[in-house]
C-alpha cells in the first residue's frame, strides 16, 4: 500500500513538473514589465524619452541625406545645387582600334600555333 501511495505521489509530482515545463516558455516570453501598473507620470516620461530618441535619429538621418546630397532633408541647403556636368564620351581613334585588333589577331595566331604544335606532338 505504501508503494502505491509513493508511486501515486511521484506521478502527481511528474504531472505538475510537466505542467510547469509547458508553462515555462510562456512565462519567459511574457514581458513581465508590462504586468506592472504604470502611472501617468511614468508613461509621460517614457513618451518624452522616446520623442528625444526620434529627434536624434531624425537629425542623424538629415545629416546623412546632406552628405549624400539627396533631397528631403528638413534643413535648407546653404549652397545652390551644382548643374550636372555633361557626360564625357570617350572616343577611340580608328588608329587605336586598328592596333587593338592587330594585337588580338596576333594573340589568336600564337594560340593556334601552340595548339597545332601540341596536336602534332
Amino acid at each position: 500500500m505504501q508503494e502505491l501511495q509513493q508511486l501515486s505521489k511521484q506521478c502527481e509530482i511528474s504531472q505538475r513538473f510537466t505542467q510547469v515545463k509547458l508553462l515555462l516558455p510562456v512565462l519567459t516570453t511574457y514581458n513581465l514589465s508590462m504586468a506592472i501598473h504604470m502611472d501617468a507620470a511614468t508613461l509621460q516620461a517614457a513618451l518624452v524619452g522616446y520623442q528625444r530618441q526620434i529627434d536624434e535619429i531624425q537629425q542623424k538621418m538629415d545629416l546623412i541625406r546632406r552628405q549624400l546630397g539627396k533631397p528631403g532633408s528638413r534643413t535648407a541647403k546653404t549652397s545652390a545645387p551644382a548643374a550636372p556636368a555633361a557626360p564625357r564620351r570617350h572616343r577611340m581613334s580608328a588608329e587605336g582600334r586598328a592596333r587593338i585588333a592587330a594585337a588580338q589577331r596576333a594573340r589568336w595566331a600564337k594560340a593556334k600555333r601552340a595548339a597545332r604544335k601540341e596536336a602534332s606532338e
